[in-house]
C-alpha cells in the first residue's frame, strides 16, 4: 500500500507523475505512443497479474495514463483512474507493440511565456501491477523500459502582432 498525494493505492507500479507545460499561445492537442521493452524472464501482461487467476509466469501490467493538471507541482494532479479501461482516451496498455492515441487532451493556450492557470499542463505516469509469485523467482535481469512520445498539434493559429 502506498500513498500518493492523499490517495492510498495498492498498485505495484507507480511512477512519479510528470509533467508536460503548454506555455505557447495556442491551445494543443497532445496525443502519446508507448512501447515497452522486455528484458529477462519479464512479459507483458494484458490484464492485470492479481486476482483469482494470477499468472505463474513473470508478468507485468502496466498502462500510461495522462490527464490535465492546473499545476506542476503535485498539488493540482488530477485524480487518476483505480484501474485500466482499454475505452478510455486517456490511458494506453504498455506492451511491446507501439500503440499510439492520438488527441488524449487539449491543453489551454497559454500566455506566450506561461501555462494558462487553468489547463495548462498535462501530468502522466505508469500504473500496474506484477505477478506476485512467478514460477521462477524475480531476477535483477527482468526488466520493464517504456518509451513514450508525444505528439503536439497546434487547435488554432495565433494571431500576428505587427
Amino acid at each position: 500500500e502506498v500513498t500518493v498525494g492523499s490517495d492510498t493505492k495498492t498498485d505495484q507500479i507507480i511512477s512519479a507523475t510528470q509533467y508536460i507545460e503548454n506555455a505557447s499561445n495556442v491551445a494543443i492537442k497532445v496525443g502519446a505512443e508507448v512501447t515497452g521493452t522486455a528484458a529477462g524472464n519479464l512479459t507483458f501482461a494484458t490484464a492485470s497479474t492479481q486476482g483469482s487467476r494470477a499468472p505463474t509466469t513473470n508478468s507485468v501490467f502496466m498502462y500510461f495514463e495522462m490527464d490535465v493538471a492546473d499545476k506542476t507541482d503535485g498539488t493540482a494532479d488530477p485524480t487518476w483512474a483505480t484501474a485500466y479501461d482499454s475505452k478510455s482516451t486517456k490511458q494506453i496498455l504498455v506492451s511491446t507493440k507501439a500503440t499510439k492515441k492520438a488527441d488524449m487532451l487539449t491543453l489551454a493556450a497559454g500566455t506566450g511565456t506561461a501555462a494558462a492557470a487553468t489547463g495548462g499542463n498535462a501530468a502522466f505516469h505508469l500504473a500496474g501491477d506484477a505477478a506476485s509469485t512467478p514460477t521462477t523467482a524475480w531476477a535483477a535481469a527482468d526488466k520493464a523500459d517504456v518509451a513514450i512520445a508525444f505528439t503536439f498539434t497546434p487547435t488554432a493559429t495565433p494571431t500576428a502582432t505587427p
